[in-house]
C-alpha cells in the first residue's frame, strides 16, 4: 500500500492507495520528475494540476484520488519565489509532497528523533541503508512536526535469502529540501550501532 503526504507539514493527503494501481495508472496523470520507475517524491505544482484536470479520465477511482490532490493543493499551497521577483507566479505557488510506502508486519522497525540547536526539525528526508558492499536500500521516511521519523524493513530488504541471524549493518543518509528547486541536498550520514538482532531500533541525533 501507498499514501501521499504532505511531508513539510506532516499530513496525509491520499490514504492507502494500492501500489499497482499507483504503477499503472496515477504516475500517468501526475507531473512528476524522478529516476527510477518509480518516484520517491515529487513536487505537485498548481499548473500541474492543471494539467491533471484538463485530461478525460475514465476511472471512477482515479478521478476521486485527483479531486483530494486537486482540493488540497488549492487549499494548502504555498509561494515560492523561485525567480527572486518577489511575484507569484502560477509555477511558483505548490505543496511538496511525497509517496510513503506502507510494509505490512515489518520485521524491523527502526525509529527517532532529528533535531538542530536542540529543536526538532520537520520535513527532512530520511534513507536508511544496509552497509554492506551492495548498500541496499531499506527505505525512507521524513521526520513529522516533532522532529520524529519511522522506517520499517525485513529482512528480504538486506539479504537474498532468509536467515534468521542475519543483523543489518545501518547507516542514515539525511537530506533536506531546496524549496526553489525541489532538490533534496544531503545534509548528513550516521551510522547506527549494532542491533544485537533487536526488531524495534531507536536512533535520535542532532544534525
Amino acid at each position: 500500500m501507498v499514501k501521499i503526504i504532505d511531508f513539510l507539514k506532516g499530513t496525509v493527503v491520499v490514504d492507502e492507495i494500492e501500489r499497482d494501481f499507483l504503477d499503472k495508472e496515477l504516475l500517468k496523470h501526475i507531473a512528476v520528475n524522478y529516476e527510477d520507475d518509480i518516484p520517491e517524491t515529487f513536487w505537485l505544482s498548481n499548473d500541474a494540476m492543471e494539467e491533471i484536470q484538463s485530461v478525460e479520465i475514465q476511472d471512477e477511482k482515479l478521478k476521486n484520488i485527483i479531486k483530494k490532490l486537486s482540493e488540497y493543493v488549492i487549499n494548502n499551497s504555498e509561494f515560492i519565489d523561485a525567480d527572486d521577483d518577489d511575484q507569484e507566479g502560477v509555477n511558483e505557488k505548490g505543496c511538496f509532497l511525497a509517496f510513503q510506502f506502507i510494509k505490512k508486519d515489518p520485521e524491523f522497525r527502526l525509529n527517532g528523533y532529528l533535531s538542530k540547536d536542540d529543536k526538532p526539525v520537520m520535513g527532512l528526508m530520511v534513507k536508511l541503508y544496509d552497509k554492506d558492499f551492495k548498500e541496499d536500500f531499506l527505505g525512507f521516511a521524513f521526520t513529522d512536526r516533532e522532529g520524529h521519523y519511522e522506517i520499517t524493513f525485513n529482512f528480504e530488504d538486506f539479504v537474498n535469502y532468509l536467515d534468521s541471524d542475519a543483523i543489518p549493518e545501518l547507516f542514515l543518509e539525511v537530506s533536506e529540501i531546496d524549496r526553489k528547486t525541489g532538490n533534496f541536498n544531503s545534509l548528513k550520514e550516521f551510522e547506527i550501532p549494532a542491533t544485537d538482532k533487536k526488531r524495534e531500533i531507536s536512533f535520535d541525533a542532532n544534525i
